[in-house]
C-alpha cells in the first residue's frame, strides 16, 4: 500500500470478516483499521436488503439444485460419478451461505461506477475465492483479477492446483502470482508469473555469519498435534540442551504446552530472522519456515507426524545435505548430530544449495518488481 500511495493509486481493502460468533473481534478489527486510516470496504457497505433475501432463497433451493444435478449422472466404469454423487449428498450439511455472500459482494463491486477495477487477492483456490471472482465477472468484464499465491506451501496442498477446465466458469484469476519459479507448472495454459515475495523481504537482507551460528532452533508449527509431536520427540532425544532455543508460532500460545518442554530449552520470542542469525540447525514441521531456513544456508530437520497428513514443503533437492525428515527421537538424535558434522565439513556445499533454494522459491519484493507484477503502470487510478 505504500507503493500504491506513492503512485497516487486509489485502493481499498475488501475485508473477509470473521463469522458472527466473533462479532466483537469484527468491531475491534474495524476500529483498529479505521484508527490507522486504512481504506475499508465491508459486506455491510456492499450488500442490500435484496441480497439478503437472495441469500435466504439460496439456502432454501440449494439442496434441490444438487439433487437435480446428480440425477443426470450415469454410472461409469470407474465409479467416479457414484463417488461424486455420494460426496455431494454427504456434504449438504457443510455448505454455508458465507461463500454465496462473497459472490454477491463481487457482483456489487462490479457495478461500482469505475472504468477499471483491479482485484489483488490472497488466492488458495477455495470456494470463497471462486465465488468472489464469479461475482466480479457476472455483470461486466472490467475487472482484472490477480490471484496471489505469494506464500510457501507443500505439493500435498492439492487445492492450490488450478484446474484449467474451470476457466470458462469465471472462477480462475487472470494472472496467478507465485512466490517463486518452483511453483509454476511446467505445462499450463494459465497465466502464471513469479510475483514479489511480499512476506519474505528479510530473506534478501538477512546475512548469516558462521561464527555467530551456534544454536539449534526449534520453531513450533501452527497445528497443536504437530507441536505435541515435536516436543514429545525432543523430550526423548539427547540433544545439546545448552544450545536449544524454542520459538512458538505467532498464533499458538506456548504456555499450554509448558509441561512438554524439556528442561534446559530456552524460550525466545525474538524475530525469526534474528534467531536464524544465531542458529546452525532448525527443527520444525509442516511450515514454510523450513524453506526460509534452508535458503539462508541453515540445515533443517522436518519432524513428520505419522498420525496426520504430511505437509512437508521441501522438494527432494538437497535431501540428506541441507534437510531431512525424521519420525522418532532416535532419528532426530542421529540427524541432528549428522548435520552438526556436515556444518563443519560441507559448509560450502550447504551454501551452494541454499543459493539455489533462494532462486527457486523467492523473488525480491522491490518496488520495480511489484509494479511489474501487478501492472501498476497501466492504470491511471
Amino acid at each position: 500500500d505504500d507503493i500504491l500511495r506513492r503512485l497516487n493509486k486509489n485502493f481499498v481493502y475488501l475485508l473477509n470478516l470473521p463469522r458472527p460468533r466473533k462479532s466483537f473481534k469484527i468491531y475491534r478489527t474495524i476500529k483498529i483499521l479505521e484508527k490507522e486510516n486504512v481504506p475499508l470496504l465491508t459486506e455491510y457497505q456492499l450488500l442490500t436488503i435484496w441480497d439478503i433475501l437472495r441469500t435466504f432463497v439460496f439456502i432454501a433451493v440449494y439442496p434441490f439444485h444438487v439433487f437435480k444435478f446428480i440425477s443426470c449422472f450415469q454410472t461409469d466404469a470407474t465409479d467416479m460419478k457414484d463417488l461424486l454423487k455420494h460426496t455431494l449428498v454427504d456434504t449438504l450439511d457443510t455448505v454455508t451461505f458465507y461463500d454465496y455472500l462473497r459472490y454477491l459482494q463481487g457482483r456489487r463491486i462490479s457495478l461500482l461506477p469505475y472504468e477499471k477495477i483491479k482485484l489483488v487477492g490472497w488466492f488458495e483456490n477455495q470456494s470463497l475465492h471462486k465465488c468472489l471472482y464469479r461475482g466480479l465477472r457476472e455483470e461486466n468484464k472490467k475487472t482484472v483479477i490477480y490471484g496471489a499465491q505469494l506464500f510457501l506451501y507443500s505439493s500435498t496442498a492439492l487445492n492450490l492446483i488450478v484446474d484449467e477446465e474451470e476457466v470458462p466458469l469465471g472462477v480462475v484469476p487472470d494472472k496467478i502470482l507465485t512466490n517463486g519459479s518452483y511453483y509454476i507448472p511446467k505445462v499450463t495454459c494459465l497465466n502464471y508469473i513469479v510475483g514479489p515475495s511480499l512476506r519474505y523481504g528479510k530473506i534478501f537482507t538477512t546475512v548469516t555469519r558462521r561464527e555467530k551460528q551456534r544454536n539449534i532452533l526449534i520453531l513450533l508449527p501452527y497445528y497443536d498435534d504437530d507441536v505435541k509431536n515435536i516436543l514429545t520427540l525432543l523430550g526423548s532425544a539427547n540433544l545439546p540442551g545448552e544450545h536449544l532455543i524454542l520459538k512458538s508460532h505467532p498464533a499458538t500460545s506456548v504456555t499450554k504446552f509448558a509441561k512438554l518442554i524439556p528442561e534446559g530449552v530456552k524460550i525466545n520470542d525474538d524475530d525469526t530472522y534474528s534467531l536464524f542469525e544465531i542458529s546452525k540447525i532448525v527443527i520444525s514441521s509442516a511450515s514454510g519456515v523450513l524453506i526460509e531456513a534452508v535458503s539462508l544456508g541453515i540445515p533443517v530437520i522436518s519432524v513428520k507426524n505419522t498420525e496426520r497428513f504430511d505437509y512437508n514443503p521441501l522438494p527432494d533437492y538437497g535431501k540428506g545435505i541441507v534437510w531431512d525428515e525424521v519420525t522418532n527421537s532416535e532419528e532426530l538424535n542421529s540427524k541432528t548430530y549428522e548435520f552438526l558434522r556436515k556444518w563443519e565439513t560441507n559448509y560450502e556445499e550447504i551454501m551452494a544449495i541454499s543459493h539455489e533454494y533462494k532462486e527457486m522459491f523467492f523473488s525480491e519484493p522491490t518496488e520495480q518488481n511489484i509494479i511489474k507484477a501487478f501492472d501498476l503502470h497501466d492504470y491511471n487510478n
